[in-house]
């Protein structure tokens, strides 16, 4: 992936991750971003459709996901939508993870042996 693209959904993720913070809701969100991000793309192929409206892509999302989600997960996809870069959805997810890992003090490893 783009390196842009990369430090785009990182700066996403990021602001995402301090308004969950400050409410209380990191988990929630987390939880949430990670089932989008896994459902957008077996799922939801349309919502990659250029030709299709914004509206009908937020309609679509909706029906199929929002009604579940926290409100501010709700309010991020809507962003992501409006500012055509819903493709940055796992990336972000990936990020928003990585943000509450570093906020907790956990480390992330691989451990091999012989």
């Amino acid at each position: 992936m783009h390196a842009a693209n990369r430090t785009l959904a990182w700066r996403y993720a990021r602001a995402l991750f301090e308004a969950a913070s400050a409410r209380g809701a990191q988990d929630r969100v987390g939880d949430d971003l990670q089932a989008c991000a896994q459902a957008r793309l077996q799922d939801l192929p349309a919502l990659s459709d250029p030709r299709l409206a914004g509206a009908e892509k937020k309609r679509l999302l909706r029906e199929s996901l929002q009604e579940h989600l926290a409100p501010l997960t709700s309010d991020f996809l809507d962003l992501l939508l409006d500012e055509k870069r819903l493709d940055l959805l796992a990336l972000a997810a990936e990020d928003f993870r990585e943000s509450a890992r570093e906020k907790r003090g956990v480390a992330k490893a691989r451990v091999r042996s012989a």
